[in-house]
């Protein structure tokens, strides 16, 4: 075995030179890259790429949408389906007559009453009006008061009140 000397730092960029001249010089590779356009190249890549990552999002995004709409419509027809329970409940309480009340005013004189939202009548003698039984009803106290009970919708519902 030969004991083979280590190279200076020299030594080995001299090396490269000549493996520069002697290897690279003349390779049509080397030649080619010498004579490219290196911003037409970069620009051409990356307009390719983003192109590339363009149509990558575009489906991305077109099978989000996708996802969206699925659980929208889901959502919307759990909606629709309990919007025709709630109708099919409100329309079995219309027949049995248990979604609304009547309240008639027997007294000999108009009488203002005030429900519990706040809206407000006039009820002549002898007349009646019909409220949803979600609706409490009172006597009128001043412009807007709430007086005495005269209804409460809940234990009324379905029946006739006279006051």
């Amino acid at each position: 075995e030969e004991n083979k000397k280590k190279m200076t730092l020299k030594e080995k960029a001299l090396a490269a030179k000549n493996v520069y001249k002697n290897g690279i010089q003349g390779d049509v590779r080397y030649e080619k890259t010498l004579h490219t356009n290196l911003n037409e190249t970069i620009t051409s890549y990356l307009k390719d790429m983003n192109t590339k990552q363009l149509v990558e999002n575009k489906k991305k995004e077109a099978e989000m949408a996708a996802d969206v709409a699925s659980v929208k419509g889901e959502e919307i027809k759990l909606r629709q389906s309990q919007s025709k329970e709630y109708a099919a409940k409100l329309n079995a309480q219309k027949d049995d007559g248990a979604s609304s009340y009547k309240v008639k005013n027997t007294s000999g004189s108009s009488v203002r009453i005030i429900n519990d939202s706040g809206t407000t009548m006039t009820l002549n003698a002898g007349s009646s009006t019909t409220y949803f039984c979600n609706v409490d009803v009172f006597y009128c106290v001043g412009e807007s008061g709430k007086g005495t009970m005269i209804a409460n919708g809940d234990d009324a519902c379905g029946k006739t009140v006279e006051f």
